[in-house]
């Protein structure tokens, strides 16, 4: 196995562990799992998109620059590729899959800031303060495109909130991601 192949598949691993699944066998983990803890999920999600970035730049540590790319943008053939999910995902997952369809060497990748700030100006998320730090949630209306929130517990007993769409909810933000990218590109 090459270290590429190594890399793609401790990304595998890694991103099954920050869904709160067990890598081999694709069981959810136990609630009070130590590795359901808010903190490891963040690193889990930190380390998936390092592991991302190297894998884009062929197994080179370190960011190319973006300065000669072109803005991000999907064809109807690419938006037709993007792996819509039969289990909610969390947005930075989904941004992901849209990532995937990419050529990254001569295109911008999309941002999740871009689409989450749209969904706020579109009034499907809401910025609120909680302890300190800005959150995203859903509001009344993203309930009807498949946006929700869903309140879990670390193993250490705090509880957190996870926004999470749903298959509707990725086609959505996919059919209107000519928007998206128009109004915040």
């Amino acid at each position: 196995m090459t270290d590429l192949e190594l890399t793609t598949r401790a990304k595998e691993v890694i991103d099954k562990l920050a869904n709160g699944l067990d890598p081999y066998t694709n069981i959810p983990l136990s609630d009070d799992a130590l590795l359901n803890d808010p903190r490891l999920i963040r690193c889990f999600f930190h380390i998936s998109k390092k592991l991302h970035e190297i894998i884009v730049n062929g197994g080179e540590v370190g960011r190319k620059s973006t300065k000669h790319l072109l803005p991000f943008r999907l064809s109807e053939e690419q938006k037709s590729r993007v792996a819509i999910s039969e289990n909610p995902l969390g947005i930075t997952d989904f941004v992901d899959k849209i990532n995937e369809v990419v050529d990254t060497s001569i295109m911008k990748k999309c941002k999740t800031t871009t689409i989450t700030d749209w969904l706020v100006e579109k009034e499907f998320l809401n910025v609120v303060i909680i302890a300190d730090k800005k959150k995203k949630l859903p509001t009344i209306k993203s309930e009807l495109v498949g946006i929700f929130k869903e309140e879990r517990t670390s193993s250490l007993g705090f509880p957190y909130t996870v926004v999470l769409y749903n298959k509707d909810a990725q086609q959505f933000i996919l059919d209107s991601l000519d928007e998206i990218i128009g109004d915040l590109s």
